[in-house]
This record gives C-alpha cells, structure tokens and sequence, in this order.
C-alpha cells in the first residue's frame, strides 16, 4: 500500500508539474500574441474610423461653403475639388429647400465620380425627381431635414452603378432649415480600404450598421445581397456570430472580444469588436487562432512531454498491477501489449501535430495589406533610383489568377491570367496585335518572353512599349503569353494577358508523408534597367484571406495534394553575373513578386501505398518470429528451423528493399527522407532476428534468448519497434 502511495504522489506530483509548465509557456506565449493582435486590432477600427471621419468633414465644408456667392457652374467646379483630395468619394453636393432659393425652385448640384472621372450634375436635371416630396428615394433629404447629422442605410445607385452608404447633414440659413448636404460613399471602396489593413495572416475585418447590415466583408456578394450579420449566423449555424450580432444591435454597447469558431477560415479565431464613434456604425477584426502559435516548437514539446509522461507512469501503474516481478507470461504479455500499443498512439500524436503544422518551420512573410506594400515600396526607392540612377521609379500593381495546374515528368504546367494596371503616364501606349509567345530555357534572368513580343511587334509599336510594361518569369522552362485585354479603369490602363507556364517541380519530400510544398511564381519587370517594382494588386481579389486562396481558381486539383493557401510575397534574387553589361548593380538582390500556392500531401495516398505495406511486413516479421520453438512436437508441426527461419527473413529484406528503392524513385531527391528511417528500421529488426534465430536454433547458452522458448525476443519486438518509430519521428521533427 505505501508503494501505491509514493506512486501515485509521484505520478500526480509530476503532472501537475508539467501541467503548469504547460499552461504558463502557452499563456505566456499566447498572450503576448493576443495583445498585439489586440493592439492591431485596435489601430485598424480607430483608422477606418478617421478615414469614414474625414468625409464627414467635406460634407461639413459643403454647408459652409458661401453659396450665395457663387455660381451653379462656380458650385460644381468647387465640388469637383473637393472630390480629387478624396479619391473614395463617389458623389457630393447639397440640395436646397426651395423656400431659401431666389426663384424658390428646386437647385442640387453635385459632382459625382463614374469611371475615375468627375463631372458635375444637379439632382433637378430629373423632372420626376423631386427631393422635397417624401418617398424611399428621398428619405436621405427628410431623414437629415427630421434628424439632424448621419448616416444613411446603404442603396444601390444606378448612375455610378454602386452601392453607396451617404452621409447628410442639415444646411441652415437665418436659424432655419436651409437643404442638406450629403457625401456619398462607395461601400466597395470602404472593402478594399478595410481589406488593406494589416491584420496578420489569414486576419481579415468587417464592417456593420447598428442594425446588422454588412458594409464591408471579404465576401462581396453578401454586402451586395444586402445580408445582415444574424442571417450569416443562421447559414453558418454560429453561436458566435449571434452573440456579435446581438451585441451590435445593443445601445451603447462597448467593445466585445470573444474565441468563435470562423466559417471564413474553417477554425478557431479570435474576434474584437467596437464601435466607429464617428458614424455610430461597428466593426469587427477576426485573427485566426492558430497564427499566434504556428509553427511553435516549444508548445508542442510540452504537449509531448505530457504525453510521454502519461504514457510512462501508466505502463509503471499496470507494472504493479500485474506484478511483473513474478514474471507471469500472460502478465508479461498484456504489459508488451499495452506498451506497443501507447507508443503508436504516440507516434500518431506526433504525427498529427506534424501534419497540422504545430512542428513546422516559421511561414514565409505574406503581403496581405496595403501597408505592407507602401512600406516595401519606400524600403527600395531610394535602392533603385541609386541603381538605375534616376529619380522615378514606377510602380506596377500587378495580379495574377491561376485556373489549373498539372504535374508531369518532375514539370509543372500552369495556365491562368495575369495583368498590370499603369498609370497614364506611365505606361504610354502599349502595343497591340500579335500574341506573346516565346519559348526560352529558364536561365538567369529568362528575359526574352516579352522582348520576343517587341521584336515580333510591328516597328512602330514595338518603338512605343514602355519599359515598365510587361512581366516575365524568370526560372520558367518555358513560358506561352497572349494578350487578352486592355481597358481603362479609373484613369488606369489594366492590360491582361494569359499564360502558360512549365515550371520545374522543385518540391521538397523531406518531411515525406507529413510534407508541405509551395509551388512558387516568380515575376519581374520586362525591362530589368528600368527603375519599376511590381507590388501585389490586392484591390483586385475579393479576399485575400491566405486560407480563401485568393488567385487560384475553385476548379484546380493536385492528386494527392490539399492546396492550403495562396499569397503573395517579395524576395531578392542574387545574378552573380552582369550579363556583359558591366552594370553589377542591376542584377544585385533584384526585387521579385513571388506568388506562392501552399498545399499538403493528403495522409490517405502515403498510408495506402507505403504505411499499410510496411505495417503488414512488420506483422509477418513478428508471425515468424512466433514460429520460432524448441518444444518437443511443436518443432514438428511447425516446421521450424534456422535455414527456414532466416530464408523467410531475407524473402521479407528482398520485400523491403524493392519498396524502399519504389519510395526513393518517387520522390525524387537524394537526400534522406523522413519515412526511410521506417525502412532502416525494418533492417535493423531483420538483422536482430536473424541473430537471433542463430542463436535460439545453435543451442547457445545466452539466457535472454533461450528463457522459456525465446519469450524475451517475442515480448520486446512490439515495443521496440514501436519505441524506435517514436525515437525516428521525435529526432526528425525536432
């Protein structure tokens, strides 16, 4: 009984240890995690908010504005002014009571902005419309006229095809009621502006009216549909989300932070709520749960340490049990049972936290935000313009959009759309006609996929292509480009091209059958001695959330792959060669645009074809193992005798090395994959067993192998095979 006790104080003792261990490193860690997301979090609200505030103050400047003063044209051009220091307003104007105009007639101009172009307008110019008559098309003019200062519930409006929220306020004349001003605001433009705050990997943000209504979402279509927050609660079927919804519909509510389970990640996550105090509207951040911890090792050490002592202290506990000490074959028995069978489980454990990730390397820095690119930007300005030894340097917004992907001959095959969008001076006028196709060995720098289209060109447009347009992919094995489109948008020229890529397979199976693989695009400049950067046209995506895998198209599928996330990123490429233009400079650290699609290997190939093949093998080892008898007339029946024995042992080598030279020619690689430790194993085992048998079947006077008709051989094969496995994975993925 006191052996009992010292054991389970012991036990007990050193779990609360590790326990609290365990849960100070993740509290710690955590919650350093958390108050920065909460910090960003906090930063990105009180930003939207300053920038919903300044148009707010252009209204408040419209009602100021001495409009007796001025002329209609007079009016409108003031406006338009107004409008080109705010890029995101659509329409802003004022309409007055006709009781305070000269000749007591309706008079509302506005300046409105339709294609990147402003133009002046006046509301009267429509007959059947008449603002001072109460209807829902006019509720903005009454509401403000009733209410005051606010803003209105978002609308479609069909002259600048939008759909727009509007901010009104009262104008006022000798103390009474004079018109209203009003400032309208794209509620697409306040999406591209909450989308372009930094929230960190797989963040994104949403913005919503006190009653519910979504403003901004990564998902377009259900601020379109016009959805309130409590019906995607319903769809998704979200305690969560109810609770926020609830609790944006509450007067004077505070702030709320609360752990949801996301629909748009597909995991737990972290959501902070608060109030936009300047337009009485709210806006929530969602930070995925498992990016404060990914790829923290120390974590999942402890998580190990817990295990591995829960498994040590149970296999002591039925020790005890069973008193081993009296060395019972069907004690001894249930005791290797049970200790093979705890450490699989562990090996398992291990490798789920491999295949989720939790013993992963750090991720690559993703660009998911406006910020990051502006910071990139001035970070090589004054680099380039030094290098290129001019004072402008163009920047070209550049996307891409993947719509399938093949592998073949150790190749991968893509093919998609990719496009730039220049500015007016920038991109002068580019050339038309003929396809881009070019076929090129992926060299240093394989900058002859869009030079081909300038000399296949027509002379006098292939003099016109400006050296900031066009993109080339360097490393390709080859490269195919036709131009699809060109349009302006928004002042902008946005020209298209789709491609076709062969890119060599360069997966890493390393980790093999837990591995990961980035399939990477890089892109660069047409023109290398030109001063342009290509940054990420993140305005162009719906969602850049890493997990949506914005630019890759719902149709495209790896056999055997999970695709887990795309994005884009920077990195700098070393030429050690000036290519005989005696310019170092220009191929030292080149800034390229990488687009990176992420995916992982599905467990259910590798267990099928190699996991199960070889747990199989183990079992025929350990049946033979079995056979193995000195007892008189077992020997008979069973036929057992050293040559058989180690005859079936190398039958069982030939097996295994026939899947082992199939698993190397595979992958594809001459380094040592993680599942060819499961192989030396098994050598290693057969080595042992063959020894073994030798000994048994000579009659040697080892007493570890003849004890009651190699009973300790037959009791330590399960947990020494297992155990190795275990030590093999632990070592690997730490």
């Amino acid at each position: 009984m006191k052996k009992w006790g010292a054991f389970l104080v012991l036990t007990l003792g050193a779990l609360l240890a590790l326990g609290y261990g365990y849960e100070s490193y993740e509290r710690r860690t955590l919650q350093g995690e958390l108050d920065r997301m909460r910090k960003s979090s906090h930063l990105a609200i009180q930003s939207v908010d300053d920038s919903l505030h300044r148009l707010m103050v252009l209204s408040e400047q419209v009602a100021r504005m001495d409009r007796a003063a001025l002329s209609r044209e007079e009016v409108s051009s003031r406006l338009c002014d107004m409008m080109r220091a705010e890029p995101r307003l659509k329409q802003l104007g004022y309409a007055l009571d006709p009781t305070t105009t000269p000749d007591h007639q309706r008079f509302a101009p506005y300046c409105v902005r339709k294609d990147g172009k402003l133009s002046p307008a006046s509301l009267e110019d429509d007959p059947s419309y008449d603002y001072t008559t109460r209807s829902p098309e006019t509720e903005w003019y009454h509401r403000a006229k009733s209410e005051g200062e606010g803003w209105s519930e978002p609308y479609y409006d069909p002259m600048t095809r939008a759909i727009l929220a509007e901010h009104t306020r009262p104008l006022s004349a000798e103390g009474g009621f004079a018109g209203v001003a009003f400032a309208n605001y794209s509620l697409k433009t306040l999406t591209d502006l909450v989308k372009n705050l930094d929230l960190g990997r797989g963040g994104y943000a949403f913005v919503m009216t006190r009653q519910g209504r979504l403003l901004s979402h990564p998902n377009w279509t259900d601020v379109v549909k016009g959805r309130t927050l409590q019906q995607l609660a319903s769809t998704h079927d979200s305690a969560e989300l109810e609770q926020i919804s609830q609790w944006v519909q509450t007067p004077g509510a505070g702030s709320l932070s609360l752990r949801i389970e996301d629909p748009m990640t597909q995991g737990p996550a972290w959501a902070w709520c608060e109030a936009l105090s300047k337009t009485g509207w709210a806006m929530c951040t969602v930070t995925v749960a498992g990016s404060a911890l990914h790829g923290e090792k120390g974590l999942a050490k402890w998580r190990l340490a817990i295990v591995f002592s829960v498994m040590l202290f149970a296999l002591i506990g039925l020790a005890m049990l069973l008193k081993v000490e009296q060395r019972q074959q069907c004690s001894l028995w249930i005791l290797s049972t049970a200790s093979t069978a705890l450490l699989c489980g562990a090996v398992g454990y291990t490798w789920h936290l491999a295949h989720k990730g939790s013993l992963g390397e750090a991720q690559v820095p993703a660009i998911i935000s406006a910020s990051e690119v502006d910071r990139l930007i001035q970070e090589n300005r004054s680099r380039l313009q030094e290098v290129h030894r001019r004072d402008d340097l163009v920047v070209v917004p550049t996307g891409i959009h993947v719509s399938q992907i093949s592998s073949s001959d150790k190749t991968l095959s893509l093919t998609g759309i990719v496009w730039q969008s220049y500015r007016q001076e920038a991109r002068g006028d580019a050339p038309t006609g003929a396809p881009v196709t070019a076929k090129a060995a992926g060299g240093a720098q394989g900058m002859t996929v869009l030079a081909a289209a300038r000399e296949e060109a027509p002379q006098e447009t292939a003099d016109a292509l400006p050296p900031s347009v066009g993109v080339d992919f360097p490393g390709a094995l080859s490269v195919e480009m036709e131009e699809l489109f060109r349009k302006e948008v928004e002042g902008n020229q946005v020209i298209g091209w789709s491609f076709q890529l062969e890119l060599p397979e360069k997966f890493d199976a390393r980790d093999f059958p837990l591995d990961r693989e980035s399939i990477k695009i890089d892109m660069v400049p047409r023109a290398f001695d030109a001063p342009v950067i290509l940054v990420p046209d993140l305005s162009a995506y719906d969602n850049i959330i890493t997990s949506a895998l914005p630019g890759v198209g719902n149709a495209i599928g790896l056999p055997g792959w999970q695709l887990e996330e795309s994005f884009f990123s920077h990195v700098e490429r070393v030429i050690n060669s000036d290519l005989g233009l005696r310019q170092a400079d220009l191929f030292r650290d080149v800034l390229t645009l990488r687009f990176t699609i992420s995916a992982r290997r599905v467990f259910t190939n590798p267990v099928i074809g190699h996991v199960l093949p070889l747990v199989i093998l183990l079992f025929l080892m350990f049946a033979v193992l079995m056979l193995s008898s000195r007892r008189e007339g077992l020997m008979e029946r069973l036929g057992f005798n050293a040559s058989t024995i180690i005859g079936a042992y190398g039958t069982f080598f030939f097996i295994a090395v026939l899947q082992h030279v199939s698993l190397r020619e595979s992958m594809g690689t001459a380094q040592l994959v993680y599942f060819e430790w499961f192989y030396i194993l098994v050598y290693v085992l057969l080595l042992l067993l063959s020894l073994n048998a030798l000994l048994f079947s000579t009659n040697s006077e080892v007493g570890f192998v003849l004890y009651e008709d190699n009973l300790w051989p037959k009791l330590m094969y399960g947990p020494l095979t297992a155990g190795g496995a275990l030590a093999a994975t632990c070592v690997w993925f730490y």
